[in-house]
């Protein structure tokens, strides 16, 4: 059976953003959700959050597929890094979402060493959709440009969207519904 893990950014939790309405239109299509709510949030580190997602995944494989917001997408890439480089996943889905420092404390202690990019493509092929605005007060144009020249996959820019949260007017996001189907999801 075909998932998708959600993982959201900073100081964010499960039913924050367009997460719940993500995760409504995925399971209306038979397709399984784990919606996490990452530990500590506010004050978010990157032990704990792995260690999180290592005591509450397993089984990834083929039929798993990841969506992350902000933090969530650094994360989600430092998760599939620990994984045995054997593991083949469904596909990647990242928004507004960078893997190197962006000037706050808390996601910057999330990129303290290059992420191995390599292997992640390896686990993923070109399954990989990274979405951005073109006016994110977090997360520059050329963090995600960095993003996309590492990863690969198909780049989605979002005109005027900010940082594509629920304060900026997504409260539903069919653009990531549609990257996950454009990945194979089948939804």
């Amino acid at each position: 059976m075909k998932r998708v893990i959600t993982i959201h950014g900073w100081a964010g939790d499960a039913k924050s953003n367009w997460f719940p309405w993500l995760q409504s239109e995925l399971e209306k299509r038979g397709i399984e959700v784990f919606n996490f709510t990452m530990p500590n949030s506010k004050h978010p580190t990157q032990d704990v959050w792995l260690d999180y997602l290592n005591k509450n995944l397993n089984d990834v494989d083929e039929d798993t597929f990841f969506v992350g917001h902000s933090l969530g997408g650094i994360t989600i890439l430092r998760y599939l890094e620990g994984l045995s480089s054997e593991v083949k996943i469904g596909g990647i889905v990242l928004v507004a979402s960078f893997s190197v420092p962006i000037g706050y404390p808390e996601p910057d202690g999330f990129c303290q060493s290059f992420v191995n990019f390599e292997k992640v493509k390896r686990m993923v092929g070109d399954r990989v959709a990274l979405i951005h605005s073109d006016n994110d007060n977090y997360v520059s144009n050329e963090t995600g440009k960095h993003l996309h020249e590492n990863l690969g996959g198909k780049q989605i820019v979002i005109h005027g969207g900010g940082h594509l949260t629920s304060n900026d007017g997504y409260v539903e996001f069919p653009e990531v519904l549609d990257a996950l189907t454009s990945l194979g999801l089948g939804v």
